[in-house]
């Protein structure tokens, strides 16, 4: 290889972090473009029962009693969901350690406003505060609350306990999400207004097990 090709390639990876970016930050729609919101709600549990779950101190350390956590709130499109819309600045610390009670690790928080906030239209702590006003909007069904037994359930009659536990909730309006035969999330599709509504295509029951496992809190 030449000096100038060995120039050139080393001109080239300095751009290529740039490029990729900036590609990230102008790939999705414009802040504030979207037609509704999915509330993302995870099953802490599945995580501390993965092997990789005992280094999840925020999430499966002693005293730490999570079972659904805010995932985040993510706009979407009826076909489509944009993602870091906007160059995001450092969250100060003092927002993201009043959001730990509901989003138990620090970097979810981060991740969220980076990938999910900045296409809200909203600045940090109004993003955050809406985030957990939808977080509380929802009840969470008494069998998932602090359950201390494996359950086993349909995708189908989870979303079923949920709508009996929300009467403003429709089966449409819920997308149960799993890894394998073992629940991972519940997704609930809000407008913007926080009211619920169906959920557009890229929204859906991704679970194809008949049942599923619902691991206990540990």
């Amino acid at each position: 290889m030449t000096r100038g090709s060995v120039a050139l390639v080393a001109a080239l990876s300095c751009l290529l972090p740039v490029s990729v970016h900036a590609r990230l930050r102008t790939s999705g729609q414009p802040p504030g473009s979207f037609d509704y919101y999915v509330l993302s709600m995870t099953w802490s549990p599945q995580s501390c029962f993965e092997p990789t779950g005992a280094s999840e101190r925020f999430l499966c350390g002693k005293g730490r009693r999570h079972a659904f956590a805010l995932s985040g709130l993510q706009p979407r499109n009826d076909r489509g969901a944009p993602q870091a819309c906007a160059p995001a600045a450092p969250l100060p610390t003092h927002l993201v350690d009043a959001m730990l009670d509901i989003m138990p690790e620090a970097s979810l928080v981060r991740r969220e406003w980076q990938e999910h906030g900045t296409c809200s239209g909203l600045g940090p702590t109004a993003y955050f505060d809406k985030s957990r006003a939808a977080f509380q909007s929802v009840s969470i069904p008494a069998a998932y609350k602090n359950p201390r037994e494996v359950q086993r359930v349909t995708p189908s009659r989870l979303a079923q306990q949920f709508v009996i536990a929300n009467p403003k909730l429709a089966l449409a309006d819920i997308a149960v999400r799993c890894d394998g035969h073992v629940l991972r999330e519940v997704h609930v599709c809000l407008d913007r207004s926080l009211e619920p509504r169906p959920c557009g295509l890229s929204e859906r029951t991704h679970c194809h097990a008949g049942e599923i496992i619902v691991p206990p809190v540990p």
